[in-house]
């Protein structure tokens, strides 16, 4: 709240597990910043709260796929959103609303404009029930899961989720790798939409990607509403040089202002420490005394975006077995946190939480199903005692090239899960059979990486692809 942003997002979404613990700790910590109570720079914290300067806190409640286990209604366990929602408003919404500063919300996972209808008939009946006045609770929709970052579908219904949520909406925001994970969800069937390697071809400087991003800012500002851009995963997780670090913000500089140039209002990062890069770039695409760009970019060419634009996919479908590994990391590693009461994880420099889970679930299983080829193999494999000073994926080629032979299979990708496991077992200790590669059999206790493996094991050989990995989780 005291690091200089316009808003800080309070996530119990795609960077939360939800376990009770944490989501009472959590909406604690809410009602505390809202009433500038929170531990340590009290007097800062204070200032924060009442300032009408300061950060804008926006809640960010569960998706409507997310069910609250441990609260029942009429003998029915209520719904994740609702729960967030309401507690949030319950316990600070009419205080926010007095002190002018909310209650502000962030809404994802949204996938048409009847549930955007439904959300605003939820609001006003708050509004009414709390005193609170008529259409002050906003909301800033996101694509990852609403309007039209976070879903396929919502991506062709902005204008009417703008429209449903008019009394409430505070715009629109991108959300990338959910957004590309529902192409998967919502068309993985068909192998002629066999989505490319994320982590080679995947970004927002390809076609679809770059017209959903234009698709989004044109609508909120045809409508006179803010558009923002994704998040920038980059972190600075104590181990950077001076250099390194100045590869970071160069990386997030550069991103952002391709959002900046395309007409976005802002952005968001994780790492705290880039927050003033990412203002200073932004400030110099603003008219001046301007905190956006909806005078500049008024009517931009929102109908030149076609449905065509939206679905024209990278053509590239091969994957490289480096990739894949990534991805296979990625889910254990997340699967892992989240047993453990953790919903995000920092990981060779970026943040990782249940976005980037499932696109990377998502892919996986589209991969298995439509026996996705491998770029070609190395030139040389080297020989088995050299294994310990060969490349990842020379190595990885050779240890599988019998399972696999050219393409994913469900038998490669178990046993590449199965060295995930045992990888994070052997950093934290467990027992390992020695030669083997699994865990120890001998073993009656199960890591919390065994149970991780065989969920995501399940989880991408299934006949149908879940459209949450929450949901299966």
């Amino acid at each position: 709240m005291l690091s200089g942003a316009q808003g800080v997002q309070v996530d119990f979404d795609d960077g939360f597990c939800p376990s009770w613990r944490n989501v009472l700790i959590g909406h604690l910590n809410v009602a505390n910043a809202a009433r500038g109570q929170l531990p340590g720079d009290q007097e800062g914290h204070t200032r924060a709260a009442t300032d009408g300067t300061s950060t804008v806190m926006m809640v960010r409640p569960r998706a409507w796929n997310m069910i609250e286990a441990n609260v029942m209604v009429n003998g029915r366990r209520v719904s994740g959103a609702l729960f967030g929602f309401g507690m949030f408003v319950f316990s600070s919404g009419r205080h926010l609303a007095e002190l002018s500063r909310g209650p502000f919300l962030y809404l994802s996972k949204l996938e048409s404009a009847s549930e955007a209808a439904l959300w605003d008939r939820i609001f006003a009946w708050t509004e009414e029930a709390l005193d609170i006045p008529a259409n002050t609770i906003k909301v800033c929709v996101i694509g990852l899961a609403c309007v039209l970052i976070e879903s396929l579908p919502a991506a062709f219904e902005m204008d009417e989720m703008l429209w449903e949520l008019r009394n409430h909406s505070a715009g629109l925001n991108c959300g990338m790798w959910d957004y590309a994970a529902s192409f998967i969800t919502r068309m993985g069937h068909d192998r002629r939409k066999i989505f490319p390697d994320r982590n080679r071809y995947v970004s927002m400087d390809r076609h679809f990607m770059k017209s959903y991003r234009r698709k989004v800012i044109a609508t909120c500002h045809r409508r006179g509403a803010p558009a923002t851009g994704g998040m920038f995963a980059g972190v600075d997780d104590g181990s950077l040089t001076t250099h390194d670090k100045q590869l970071l913000v160069s990386a997030c500089v550069s991103a952002k202002e391709g959002d900046a140039l395309a007409g976005a209002d802002g952005a968001l990062v994780y790492d705290l420490s880039l927050v003033q890069p990412i203002q200073d770039a932004f400030a110099k695409h603003f008219a001046k005394g301007c905190p956006n760009q909806l005078s500049s970019y008024a009517a931009r060419d929102a109908d030149t975006v076609t449905a065509h634009d939206l679905l024209q996919i990278p053509t590239e479908n091969d994957v490289s077995l480096d990739s894949l590994r990534t991805n296979i990391e990625v889910c254990v590693r997340y699967v892992k946190g989240w047993l453990e009461g953790r919903g995000h994880l920092i990981m060779n420099g970026k943040v990782e939480d249940s976005a980037t889970a499932e696109i990377s679930r998502a892919q996986i299983w589209q991969q298995i199903r439509h026996g996705v080829p491998f770029e070609s193999p190395p030139a040389a494999v080297p020989d088995a005692d050299s294994h310990s000073r060969a490349p990842l994926s020379v190595v990885t080629h050779k240890r599988h090239k019998a399972a696999a032979a050219d393409r994913v299979t469900a038998p490669l990708v178990r046993e590449m899960i199965r060295e995930v496991v045992c990888d994070l077992n052997a950093a934290e200790g467990h027992p390992q059979e020695g030669g083997g590669g699994t865990t120890s059999t001998t073993s009656t206790i199960s890591s919390s990486a065994d149970e991780a493996g065989d969920l995501v094991a399940d989880l991408v050989t299934l006949r149908q692809c879940p459209l949450f990995i929450t949901t299966y989780l």
